[in-house]
């Protein structure tokens, strides 16, 4: 099935490494799908150049996304994010059959993880963090049959509520992980992924499900 594997971004001098880390590490992983980078704002030529370098020739203009203005964030209102992702869905269902979706600070780890993320053809889902006991909205897979949800995600978003309690997806709990990016730490049992986390921080295999 043709796929598509997005993140979004906001690219600075200094998170660089960031979006390199992602593209080579999920490049390596998901070698069939074809990869999106979605920025909040724009970028120039030379900012563009540093990140096509820190990657490699296969990365191009058409892999790289931008708007004509920076919408950002405050708290939970994460304007630019939301743009971002209703733009991926919108490519996504009028070109794929499936859309992944997986944050740039969202670190797979996990065998049993990336399995049910290449192979899970049903429906629309999401993990689930514990830490707020909602949805995780930083991997997901929407599959073909579930493309008439996108229809229940507005283009403008007024943020009234958590966006992880509006998107219409099924989050899955049989797998292990969480925000442990926020405290810089992992905890002392075995993990499936980390969310919210640093490409410089190792996790070493001992940690790994």
């Amino acid at each position: 099935m043709k796929t598509l594997l997005f993140c979004t971004s906001f690219l600075e001098p200094t998170s660089i490494s960031k979006y390199s880390s992602w593209w080579h590490y999920y490049k390596n992983k998901f070698q069939d799908c074809d990869f999106l980078i979605l920025n909040d704002g724009p970028v120039d030529k030379e900012l563009f150049n540093q990140l096509k370098k820190s990657i490699g020739d296969d990365f191009t203009k058409q892999n790289f996304i931008t708007f004509d203005k920076n919408l950002g964030r405050a708290d939970h209102l994460h304007w630019g994010w939301y743009r971002s992702f209703r733009k991926a869905l919108e490519i996504g269902r009028q070109n794929y059959d499936r859309i992944i979706h997986i944050e740039a600070d969202a670190v797979i780890v996990s065998d049993r993880l990336f399995d049910f993320i290449k192979y899970e053809n049903i429906g629309w889902k999401c993990l689930y963090t514990k830490k707020y006991f909602f949805p995780e909205s930083a991997i997901q897979i929407i599959n073909k049959d579930a493309f008439h949800l996108i229809n229940n995600v507005p283009e403008d978003f007024d943020f009234h509520k958590v966006v992880e309690l509006m998107l219409p997806f099924q989050p899955i709990k049989a797998f292990i992980g969480d925000r442990y990016g926020e405290e810089g730490k992992l905890p002392k049992h075995q993990i499936d992924y980390a969310c919210q986390w640093n490409w410089d921080w190792v996790i070493d295999k001992d940690w790994i499900v």
